[in-house]
């Protein structure tokens, strides 16, 4: 059996790898490429018994590509937050993808891990540049730095308050969004009850081939 990690090689892409892999310890062959490098999945050697793990590529641009891999008797899981087109359904195949404009992937392999290694998300969200930093310099422009909850420090370094306001940030959009796994296939987003907590990893159910 061999494993390969394939994996976008900007900020989020490492950083949500990074995070499977403090918690799931493993060796495994390294596919990844720059930033604009996403058919990535054809690169693997996959078969039976394989496992390929990928992140933060289009799954549109990867698609045949999975789809010999599992022929082949690979199993894939599938974190991505970008368009994904079609994404069938097969008993070896494990995708969560949301595609709301709010998150990235390393925010989806945050839920997956129930949070426990959130700062890297935050990292990835840094590095992304995504609206969720955005949003948290909005919330630093408003509110002064001694309001944001930092004890007895009377003027916190500034990119401390920013990590501060960037975890807050985090855990609202976590709270907003539910991602739900429909068979072994496509994620698809529900609208969560108002007030509803989450940051629980999206669950899958058995898929049909």
């Amino acid at each position: 059996m061999q494993f390969y990690d394939i994996f976008n090689g900007d900020a989020d892409g490492i950083c949500a790898l990074h995070q499977l892999r403090l918690e799931e310890p493993r060796s495994a062959v390294l596919v990844t490429g720059a930033k604009r490098e996403i058919a990535l999945v054809e690169r693997a050697d996959a078969g039976s018994g394989d496992e390929l793990t990928v992140l933060d590529i289009a799954f549109s641009t990867n698609a045949r590509a999975v789809l010999r891999a599992l022929e082949r008797g690979a199993r894939c899981r599938y974190f991505d937050h970008h368009h994904a087109g079609a994404v069938p359904q097969h008993p070896n195949l494990k995708t969560y993808i949301d595609t709301a404009p709010d998150t990235c992937t390393s925010l989806i392999v945050d839920r997956y891990l129930s949070g426990r290694q959130r700062i890297w998300a935050v990292v990835a969200a840094f590095g992304e540049g995504e609206r969720v930093p955005r949003a948290v310099d909005d919330v630093g422009h408003e509110q002064a730095a001694e309001e944001q909850h930092f004890g007895d420090q009377e003027r916190p370094h500034a990119q401390h308050r920013r990590v501060e306001l960037l975890l807050e940030r985090v855990e609202v959009v976590l709270e907003r969004r539910r991602v739900r796994v429909v068979g072994m296939g496509h994620v698809s987003q529900s609208a969560p009850p108002a007030r509803t907590r989450s940051g629980t990893a999206a669950r899958s159910r058995p898929g049909s081939p």
